[in-house]
């Protein structure tokens, strides 16, 4: 795993920055990200690409963090992530997620 991790760890820090997230956040984000990789091998079937497959599960990490955080913030905290992300049309988003 210590390899994947190596192999991998940049490239999807830099997938959950795209989301909004700062450094920090992106290389814990990232070990999250690593570690239910790890608990969910066996269900990587090969029918797509590895990385492909660890981006999507980067992605869905990040986005349960992103509502974690908002689930009772007000409209202040999504304009923020609109401006930090370029994603205006966040702002528009339901307030109950």
């Amino acid at each position: 795993m210590d390899a994947l991790v190596g192999r991998h760890r940049k490239r999807v820090e830099g997938v959950i920055r795209r989301f909004g997230f700062d450094e920090d956040e992106a290389q814990d984000l990232a070990q999250e990200t690593f570690i239910k990789a790890s608990a969910a091998i066996r269900k990587f079937n090969g029918d797509a690409a590895f990385t492909s497959w660890l981006h999507k599960i980067a992605i869905r990490v990040a986005i349960d963090s992103r509502r974690k955080r908002l689930k009772s913030a007000g409209p202040s905290a999504w304009r923020k992530i609109a401006q930090q992300t370029g994603w205006h049309w966040i702002q528009c988003w339901p307030r109950k997620i």
